[in-house]
């Protein structure tokens, strides 16, 4: 499970989104065997206080908001910890970083590999676009 996001409401309430690989049955329990190493869809665990919610989007949905909200990643920074793999080469990291202008560090979500220069993006934003994709779009479908 990679932390995407992390951070405080208004009301002072901690808030947090993770990515998980989701078992091959929804609600299912699979055997290790079972799960796939590149899952098709990850699973978008978000806690607002003590509320739990889970929804689950696609690992290509996951390139795609990184592409487009992404820019270059500077040269020289390195990329380290915990990775989520996406497939086709690509996987998810989470950096820590301040830049020269920045009072305080940021957290960003980095997209590596799939045959392309790293990606990073402000994790405030891609995790708000992930949650838009894994709980308000399903309700926009069924709406017709």
């Amino acid at each position: 499970m990679l932390l995407i996001d992390e951070h405080f409401d208004g009301a002072g309430e901690l808030v947090r989104t993770y990515l998980a690989p989701v078992e091959i049955a929804p609600g299912a329990e699979p055997a290790p065997a079972e799960v796939p190493a590149v899952p098709a869809y990850l699973a978008l665990v978000h806690e607002h206080g003590p509320v739990r919610r889970q929804g689950r989007v696609s690992s290509q949905a996951v390139v795609v908001v990184m592409r487009r909200y992404g820019q270059p990643l500077t040269a020289g920074i390195a990329i380290e910890g915990p990775r989520l793999a996406l497939g086709a080469g690509a996987s998810l990291a989470r950096l820590r970083w301040r830049a020269q202008v920045d009072a305080s560090a940021r957290e960003y979500l980095v997209l590596c590999g799939a045959g392309a220069e790293p990606l990073a993006a402000l994790a405030g934003g891609v995790a708000a676009a992930l949650r838009h994709l894994a709980f308000a779009a399903p309700d926009a479908r069924e709406r017709g």
